[in-house]
């Protein structure tokens, strides 16, 4: 649960807010990440409205944005300007946080659109008092928004790519309105040929997608793909690693889907399962 208002954080903060804002350093360090941190809960339902920090992120990445020593903008959103600030707690140098308001009711109580409109200006105040306060390139910042505004929320995005001289294979996901999943989807490219391979997977949460297709080889027979280290309780009852003919996927078959995945799930994962039921709970839990 987030935390209730603490007016001393909120004192400090602010004190700190406005000796960064007299000083001046240089912007050498690539930004890696943009993150939205809440003082009130969000449903998952709209964690595809998070989507925009991506999309922005990957606009400010390619245009080489740099921030000072820290390589992860983070907001901190708040009912009201004194809750947002009360929140950026700035305990490690590779972030540092910008502040925006977004009422809970007024968020939470509109249309899907408005929503989408909501929070792509709440990224974009939280941005630009960031920039503010530690003299970041506003110009470079307002043309990846207005950007980002163009290509929509629903944009899709690569999360993993691998390829050889030959082929590449990418696997990318496009958010679902009001889900906390998304479309995952698996590409091969034929690049002398120039032609493009496409198909649907299923629908995953975007943690369990990553951690799943962790490792992509690209051969000119094969893709192959590996989970990272234990997932075996994430994956149950999926086949963990996949090898794709290139062939196949060629003459339009071959291309597995999540439903192709469904294996029996382990005795000792059912077993490791039951016994967490049954294990007394800590008390100071």
């Amino acid at each position: 649960m987030p935390d209730t208002y603490n007016h001393e954080a909120y004192l400090s903060i602010l004190a700190k807010r406005k000796e960064r804002k007299k000083q001046f350093v240089p912007s050498t360090t690539a930004l890696r990440e943009i993150r939205l941190y809440f003082t009130y809960d969000i449903p998952n339902t709209l964690f595809y409205l998070f989507n925009y920090t991506k999309v922005i992120t990957r606009i400010l990445i390619q245009k080489n944005f740099c921030c000072p020593g820290y390589s992860h903008i983070n907001i901190s959103i708040g009912e009201n300007e004194k809750e947002a600030i009360a929140r950026a707690y700035e305990l490690e140098d590779w972030y540092r946080f910008g502040i925006a308001v977004l009422p809970k009711d007024k968020f939470f109580n509109c249309p899907d659109k408005e929503k989408e409109d909501l929070i792509l200006q709440t990224i974009t105040e939280g941005l630009l008092d960031i920039a503010t306060l530690d003299h970041l390139d506003k110009k470079i910042l307002k043309e990846a928004i207005e950007q980002a505004k163009q290509w929509g929320v629903m944009h899709e995005r690569i999360i993993r790519e691998k390829q050889n001289k030959k082929f590449c294979f990418r696997i990318s996901s496009m958010p679902i309105r009001n889900s906390a999943e998304e479309n995952i989807f698996f590409t091969l490219i034929d690049r002398d040929g120039v032609k493009e391979y496409k198909w649907k997977f299923g629908q995953l949460h975007i943690l369990d997608a990553i951690v799943w297709f962790f490792k992509i080889t690209v051969t000119n027979k094969v893709i192959r793909t590996k989970p990272a280290a234990r997932t075996d309780i994430i994956l149950k009852g999926r086949k963990k690693e996949f090898e794709i003919s290139v062939e196949d996927i060629k003459k339009e078959k071959g291309k597995v889907k999540l439903e192709d995945t469904v294996i029996p799930i382990e005795p000792w994962i059912i077993e490791l399962e039951e016994k967490l039921k049954t294990a007394p709970k800590n008390k100071n839990s």
